[in-house]
């Protein structure tokens, strides 16, 4: 037997292995470990030296035959994540934590100084965990690992929520059944240290299907090959994940198939722990150890993480009823055996690189059973090949004159007078049907003995018919054969005892004959025979019964082919045995099939009823929007889960659809819909006897095309300078979108401004101007899907109009002009009412009166016709939209004939309008002089050359384009082979094309 425990990459935690080994007493070295000289591990004599050194950990005590608990209390001890989360109590744990937590604080604290630790305190706590540890018996370390890790993993855990089985989601990746172990089932430190997780494939020969499951693990348990010499630690992982077939009895269902198919198997490790505890199972079903060797190398690579060596537990024995276990475990870089009270630095002696065990030294086994005196460590080292009895063999080894008695050799210890032994013996239990004949053998190493049977500690007498066997046999045969065997009768225990043989001691073979008898078939009934009365989610109890039978037959319950027996309870008197079931059933359940099933050595037989779970109504919709156009009409069915049958009902949440829509069952139908409908929200409902169900809600979604809500009133005038707020609101749906259109007053021009970015219906026209007046208007547009119509609603017109002092659209304006040339300066402003006095100043002074009755198309021809013979001539006042009836914006004209260097100056115009008020602008003229002739021909003569040259160099880039395409084609030409030996072959050469 072997066991590890493999700290995970030494880049990532501290480097650490443990292993649990065994050996036999043979002089062929079989275990984990070895040394350089021959001496046994067992040797208390030559390591009572070592405990006069500072060690880094204390021995432990032996309690009696307590060494499996103190190799394994090393090992975990060895490891310093381990040793210091279990000193530091950071969690709040139970007795057995706290017991362990103070065992690891006095091995610390007793380490820096000689002596041992006594450990009797840790372990009357662990055996109240688990009693199978009471007493002082050897057990087993791996064992004994297990229940102490699984205890400290109970009093830690942090996962209260334990699922059954069929309430857990099937995982679908390893991430997410990890996640669902930590989170619903196990959660402590521990896990972190320890476990692991496999995945399972199994993969369908016939059709290929595959099915994964992963499982989480604590350890790894190695089968050690039989029949080898020796054999790598890397094989036995190797055979462990290696691919099996399952076939025969073995072969699982196959979910494509639907059918049990032959398959494959292969398990693989997807989650390496940070610990690994590695069990080589060394053992055969015969109890003996198997004598292979098995090389460990320093490190091991798992699932591409790298464990490295720590520690050892070792089993030195020839069964797995006896031996002794000690453990190496690594401290820093330094190694140490660590035997009970015993520490011992063996890093010279420890070998790396050939990790095996030392074998037993046959003399100085014997020198040490005969220096252990304690009846604990001698049955701890008796094996099977010794049969001799406690007792003597310390007596043996007590004795003064101990050179006489040396024990040269544990195989060959032979201590005992002629004893009894029985060659064939009835086996512990023999079932056998009623009527049937049943023989039960016994034979014993004598002659001429006498044979005696007894039948529940009374003497049976043989019966010529009935129980036939012979009372004195010469060779040894005691053996009884049961004729048609009978119940009660013959339904009891039965002993072989040959009275001739005085031995004390001697154990006779007892067996237990159970005459099988068949038991009525199982019959179901159910509380108070209201077998229609099961409602769902609430418990009910139901039973089965079957009368007769030996031995009694087990009754388990089944729901559609899941068992479900762990909610029943089991009640058995002497004639029948009733299962008495306490289940809460599903509305899923309701038609399925409840069986009881009698399972009994000669016959399985089942009773079973159909199911007629009852339920309050579940209701649903197809769809929880219906969308329409409106002035269509709808059904909508409300789709009921109910047993019994129940009454629907469907209302509206607001009373819009008042008298526009009926039910029939559960089917609702809505006429003449209209926008007012729209978002309007039905719920369907149900109720049965059980209950009522929880209503179900629709909502409908009405498509309509736009519609004009509200719009801004304006007042008839508006004065300049202030804030005009438009809003005009539509109602559709989809909603619709909202576009301005604008058509000024000044030019009649139209222009689309846009609303607030958080409401396009709204526009706001900060310190109005008159470029602000005019007619405005607004748009309503959507979509209409489900008929691809485009719905248009628009608004009436709203009038915008400025009141004011006059304004110029621009207040101070630059012309340049030329010498000897008529420059036009024009001035635009705006006033409402009309201006009533519109003058031009120039020099300091008023030169012109603009003329305010004349407008029209051609009034710059009539400023030429009348005022010709002046060089500044004032034209009337011009309307910049002639066709409108109130014009609010104009055009002053000044006209300067054959203008000179002298007219640059600034020209004022000065406007005047009812409302009183005044308004300048102000146009700058600039005149400057005319080219002369010989800078226009020197600039037209630059021209020209520049377009030369362009010309040239157009030209050269198209000649060179051209010899490249040339050059191109010569070179496919010149691919082309053509014989030339043969001037018939050029004929036969087919020609190839040149592109």
């Amino acid at each position: 037997m072997a066991m590890a425990l493999v700290g995970i990459q030494k880049d990532t935690f501290s480097p650490s292995i443990l292993y649990l080994a065994g050996s036999t007493y043979s002089s062929t070295p079989v275990t984990l470990t070895r040394f350089n000289q021959r001496r046994t591990s067992l040797d208390y004599n030559n390591e009572s030296e070592t405990t006069k050194t500072k060690n880094p950990v204390a021995g432990l005590a032996n309690l009696g035959n307590t060494c499996y608990m103190n190799s394994v209390l090393q090992a975990i001890y060895a490891s310093k994540e381990l040793r210091d989360y279990v000193i530091s109590c950071l969690e709040s744990g139970g007795q057995l934590y706290t017991a362990l937590s103070r065992l690891f604080k006095e091995m610390t604290s007793n380490s820096r100084t000689s002596g041992s630790v006594n450990p009797s305190s840790f372990r009357s706590t662990f055996i109240q965990y688990e009693s199978k540890f009471r007493g002082y018996e050897q057990q087993d370390a791996q064992e004994f690992l297990r229940y102490l890790i699984n205890g400290l993993h109970d009093e830690l855990n942090k996962a209260k929520c334990r699922p059954r089985r069929q309430q857990m989601i099937e995982p679908k990746s390893s991430q997410e059944a990890w996640n669902q172990y930590r989170e619903r089932i196990d959660d402590s430190k521990l896990i972190e240290l320890f476990v692991g997780q496999f995945s399972s494939v199994i993969k369908c020969t016939d059709c290929g299907n595959e099915s994964t499951c992963w499982d989480p693990f604590w350890d790894l348990s190695l089968a050690v090959p039989r029949y080898r010499n020796r054999v790598d630690i890397d094989e036995c992982l190797a055979e462990f994940t290696k691919q099996e077939t399952l076939d025969g009895n073995e072969q699982p269902f196959c979910s494509n198939c639907k059918k049990h198919r032959r398959s494959t198997k292969r398990l693989s490790i997807v989650r390496s722990p940070k610990i690994l505890i590695i069990h080589l199972k060394k053992f055969s079903n015969d109890g003996y150890k198997l004598s292979s060797d098995i090389n460990v190398n320093p490190t091991l690579t798992i699932d591409s993480k790298q464990y490295e060596l720590y520690g050892c537990v070792c089993h030195h024995g020839y069964s797995s009823r006896s031996g002794h276990y000690t453990a190496y475990c690594q401290y820093d870089t330094k190694w140490y055996h660590l035997n009970d009270e015993k520490v011992k630095d063996v890093t010279d002696t420890f070998s790396m690189s050939t990790l095996k065990d030392a074998y037993i030294n046959n003399e100085e086994f014997g020198e040490t059973l005969k220096k252990r005196h304690d009846d604990s460590f001698v049955t701890a080292v008796m094996s099977k090949s010794v049969f001799v009895s406690q007792h003597k063999l310390v007596n043996e080894s007590t004795r003064k004159d101990t050179k006489s008695h040396r024990i040269t050799h544990a195989r060959h210890i032979r201590l005992f007078v002629d004893a009894v032994h029985f060659s064939r013996k009835p086996q512990e239990q023999y079932l056998q049907a009623q009527g049937f004949d049943l023989e039960l053998p016994c034979h014993v190493n004598r002659r001429d003995v006498n044979c005696a049977w007894l039948v529940n500690g009374t003497i049976k007498y043989p019966t010529p018919g009935k129980y036939e066997f012979s009372t004195s046999n010469a060779n040894g045969d005691c053996g009884l054969v049961i004729r048609n065997l009978s119940y009660p009768k013959d339904n009891a225990e039965w002993q072989c005892q040959v009275p001739s043989i005085s031995d004390v001691g001697v154990q006779w073979p007892k067996t237990n004959v159970v005459v099988l008898v068949k038991p009525s078939a199982p019959r179901i009934i159910f509380d108070k025979e209201k077998f229609n009365r099961i409602v769902a989610d609430q418990e009910s109890n139901i039973s089965c019964e079957s009368e007769g039978g030996n031995p009694p037959p087990s009754l388990e319950w089944y729901l559609n082919g899941e068992n479900i027996s762990s909610h029943a309870n089991k009640t058995v008197d002497r004639t029948r045995v009733i299962s008495s079931l306490r289940y809460s059933f599903k509305k899923t359940n309701n038609g399925s099939m409840l069986i009881c099933k009698s399972i009994h050595p000669l016959q399985t037989q089942e009773s079973s009823r159909s199911l007629n779970v009852l339920y309050k109504p579940i209701v649903s919709v197809a769809q929880k929007m219906y969308t329409v156009v409106e002035k269509s009409k709808l059904e909508i069915d409300c789709i009921v889960d109910s047993n019994p049958p129940p009454r629907i009902f469907w209302k509206p949440i607001v009373n819009t659809a008042e008298g526009k829509y009926s039910h029939h069952e559960n089917k609702l139908e809505i006429k003449d819909i209209n926008s007012k409908m729209d978002g309007i929200i039905f719920q369907c409902s149900a109720e049965n006897e059980i209950g009522l169900s929880e209503p179900e809600s629709i909502q409908l979604n009405v498509l309509y095309k736009p519609r004009l809500v509200d719009i801004t009133k304006l007042d008839p005038q508006i004065r300049l300078g202030s804030d005009i707020r438009l809003e005009c609101k539509f109602t559709g749906n989809p909603k619709p979108t909202i576009i301005w259109t604008f058509i000024d007053a000044i030019y009649g021009e139209e222009h689309h401004p846009s609303g607030s970015a958080d409401n396009p219906g709204l526009l706001i026209l900060k310190n109005s101007s008159y470029s602000d007046e005019g007619e405005y208007y607004c748009r309503g547009k959507n979509h209409i899907s489900l008929t691809s119509e485009e719905g248009i609603a628009m608004s009436n017109r709203l009038i915008v109009d400025i009141v004011g002092k006059p304004q110029f659209l621009q207040q101070r304006e630059t012309l340049e002009g030329y010498q000897n040339t008529n420059t036009r300066i024009e001035k635009i402003f705006c006033s409402d009412p009309p201006p009533t006095k519109v003058q031009w100043i120039y020099d300091g002074s008023i030169q012109h009166n603009v003329d305010l009755n004349v407008k029209g198309k051609n009034s710059d021809r009539k400023l030429m016709d009348m005022e010709l013979g002046n060089h500044i001539n004032a034209g009337p006042l011009v309307p910049l939209n002639f066709k409108s009836t109130k014009p609010t914006c104009f055009r002053a004209v000044l006209l300067v004939l054959n203008s000179d260097i002298a007219d640059t100056r600034d020209y004022l115009l000065r406007v005047e309008n009812g409302d009183t008020s005044v308004a300048e602008g102000v146009v700058s003229l600039q005149i400057s002089s005319k080219l002369s002739g010989a800078m226009v021909i020197s600039i037209s003569l630059i021209l020209l050359i520049m377009l030369f040259i362009f010309t040239v160099f157009f030209i050269l880039f198209l000649r060179r384009r051209s010899n490249k395409n040339q050059n191109e084609i010569s070179g496919e030409k010149s691919d082309v082979h053509v014989p030339i030996n043969d001037p018939s072959e050029v004929e036969k050469q087919p020609t190839e094309k040149v592109h």
